[in-house]
């Protein structure tokens, strides 16, 4: 974590002197170059970054800069993503970008904003959510296979199944897990995401069908080894959500290690 802080801290100096030098030179350059700065402060200093995104925002605006404006919006929702209850506040903002993106015809930014609706309805956590995450996930999927990403395509699949599994339609969630297994085979990848939960049906697809077996004076013991099963369903997937949560920050970190370079060509 010390490592990753010392990242941040570079990344906001280097941002900060960038600035100065296209300040009132270059408009879309320094609206580029505050929203990437926006983003680096928005995981420490959500004060700061939420007034200097709102100035991007406005300059944006002023200056009729289309992606400046998306862009801004979507660190608007970042920040607000930090608070569960500026829930419909931050989607509103995503929602926003998502269309003028749409507009600018930017696939990889609409994949962006896409997959951070989806994460956001993930987070609420009620079956509405998930179903919207599911919906919003499922569009992310088809710009990952018209892009041939094979390894976006294996992370959303496997995002999914996850859903499916909340959402207890486990033979879909079956379905797309091993497709996400088989990409990470390809890749020489495994985040074990797939494996664990595939593991768990075939444990309680084995549970189930001895329970069958068993006379109807058993009926209480069916019950009880299909509830522990569902049981142990649920927490796994809570866990590997939360793991996945972890491992978040440090992919977000990543992705933006090339957006920053991005800014600084264009």
């Amino acid at each position: 974590m010390p490592q990753v802080q010392a990242q941040n801290c570079a990344k906001i100096d280097s941002l900060n002197r960038m600035w100065r030098l296209v300040k009132d030179k270059d408009i879309k350059a320094e609206i580029n170059t505050l929203n990437a700065l926006v983003y680096e402060y928005s995981r420490d200093h959500q004060g700061k970054a939420a007034f200097l995104a709102k100035q991007a925002l406005e300059m944006a605006q002023k200056a009729k800069y289309d992606k400046g404006i998306a862009d801004a919006l979507m660190n608007n929702g970042f920040i607000e993503y930090q608070e569960l209850h500026h829930a419909k506040t931050a989607i509103a903002d995503y929602q926003k970008a998502l269309k003028i993106y749409k507009n600018l015809q930017d696939k990889q930014s609409i994949m962006k904003a896409l997959e951070a609706i989806a994460d956001f309805y993930y987070r609420l956590g009620d079956e509405t959510s998930y179903k919207n995450a599911l919906s919003t996930y499922e569009q992310v999927l088809d710009y990952k296979k018209q892009a041939k990403d094979i390894a976006g395509i294996s992370r959303v699949s496997e995002k999914l199944g996850e859903l499916y599994s909340h959402l207890g339609q486990y033979k879909k969630a079956e379905a797309i897990l091993h497709k996400a297994m088989e990409n990470e085979d390809f890749l020489g990848e495994n985040s074990n995401t797939a494996r664990l939960l595939l593991g768990l049906y075939a444990y309680i697809d084995k549970l189930q069908n001895q329970a069958k077996g068993e006379t109807s004076k058993n009926n209480m013991s069916l019950y009880i080894i299909i509830g522990l099963g569902a049981l142990i369903l649920v927490l796994l997937v809570a866990l590997i959500y939360l793991l996945t949560q972890r491992n978040k920050t440090q992919e977000v970190l990543n992705t933006n290690i090339k957006k920053d370079s991005e800014t600084i060509n264009q």
